[in-house]
């Protein structure tokens, strides 16, 4: 838009001096536009000297500057330096409502999930740049090309709920900095403009591949999108796994056990039951069906909106199950979410070959459940402040 507006409305001889198609002039332009829909934030000269040249960004701020499309500030004793679009300037050309819908419309194409396919498994965050060290995680990497949809069903139903919690951190924000407020395409009207995006689009997403830390912990590319599962308990109780071409649909019938008992086990665990075996829960899970068992939630209490995932997967997961004993099998695309009992813990037990650890842990123990925390005498919160960063060798913590 803003290379447009400078191509249509600047005399040749500055467009001709700024060499306004060079790929240079056209990324600096771009930038301009970008913190420009960030919130007309500036551009820190400094850096952008260092990474284009400081004759040739020089030359380009002074003919944009010229012709009155840039705000250019610089002090030379502290080496600081910036510049931004001249919101005056743009008004000569483009009236309020137009700006506010292009900003979200821009800002909506940022945030929003894709489908982006990446394959490289040894991209590793440093303090020195992303790059290649030895350490490769094709698991991760996998993981990150899964394909994924909403259940556009469930976002239709809970939709103003979803969307006050999607937008309840920009109001902790605004709480401190009204200002925030002010501006029409901030985070808060964005992220409505998403949900409506994720309710109407029938596209599919992924993770669009993923980097490690110098641990090894993936670190996913779509964490920065709005909605990502891994952030949003809400996003994640509304996937729906798709076929990818390389990963066929999962199929499960009524006379699949061990199917039906991870999905009993997954009830139990949504509805909190509390129990000391492994049939024990999974009878909770299984009567809890039977029940049609939710969570009895105010929504318009914020602590009862903090809950609403589970009562979200637990809607779907029992629609589900009607279908398959209606039909007798059926295709099952809702993932399902377990959490482990002292992960790293079973990590260490499964490549020591450590039975005493794999038992503690639950990974080979098929009767009674352990809690691994567990120390006779020692609040269980205590026991995990110590033994979590023993066991994640993070002397920091």
């Amino acid at each position: 838009m803003l290379l447009t507006l400078i191509n249509q409305n600047t005399p040749e001889n500055i467009l001709r001096y700024i060499n306004i198609n060079s790929d240079t002039t056209k990324a600096i332009i771009s930038a301009i536009e970008a913190k420009w829909v960030a919130g007309n934030k500036s551009c820190s000269t400094p850096f952008y000297a260092d990474n284009y040249g400081h004759k040739e960004l020089g030359r380009i701020l002074f003919g944009l500057s010229q012709a009155g499309w840039i705000n250019s500030i610089a002090v030379a004793r502290q080496k600081w330096g910036e510049f931004s679009l001249n919101q005056s300037k743009l008004n000569e050309y483009m009236n309020h409502n137009d700006q506010i819908e292009y900003r979200r419309k821009l800002r909506v194409a940022k945030y929003a999930l894709r489908h982006t396919d990446c394959y490289r498994e040894d991209l590793v965050k440093t303090p020195s740049g992303i790059k290649p060290t030895g350490l490769v995680r094709p698991g991760f990497a996998k993981s990150a090309n899964m394909s994924f949809k909403f259940d556009v069903v469930y976002i239709r139903k809970y939709y103003d709920t979803l969307q006050v919690n999607l937008v309840k951190s920009i109001e902790k924000m605004a709480k401190k900095y009204p200002q925030i407020k002010d501006d029409e395409a901030n985070y808060g009207e964005i992220a409505k403009d998403l949900l409506d995006y994720y309710m109407f689009n029938d596209g599919t997403y992924n993770m669009e591949g993923n980097t490690s830390d110098q641990r090894g912990r993936a670190i996913f590319n779509a964490l920065k999108r709005v909605f990502n599962p891994i952030a949003s308990k809400d996003a994640r109780s509304l996937l729906v796994a798709t076929s990818d071409g390389k990963h066929g649909p999962v199929y499960i019938s009524n006379d699949d056990t061990r199917a039906k008992t991870d999905i009993y086990l997954f009830i139990a665990e949504l509805i909190g039951a509390k129990s000391s075996s492994w049939q024990a829960k999974k009878v909770a899970g299984v009567m809890a069906y039977k029940r049609r068992e939710l969570h009895n939630l105010d929504l318009t209490l914020a602590d009862d909106r903090k809950e609403l995932h589970e009562n979200i997967w637990l809607e779907r997961i029992y629609a589900a199950l009607d279908k398959l004993e209606l039909d007798g099998s059926i295709i099952w695309d809702i993932p399902l979410e377990m959490d482990q009992t002292m992960s790293l813990g079973q990590i260490v037990g499964v490549l020591m070959n450590d039975a005493r650890l794999l038992d503690k842990t639950n990974v080979v123990n098929e009767t009674t459940l352990l809690d691994a925390w567990h120390i006779d005498g020692v609040p269980r919160l205590h026991t995990k402040t110590v033994g979590t960063p023993t066991l994640t060798n993070d002397r920091k913590a």
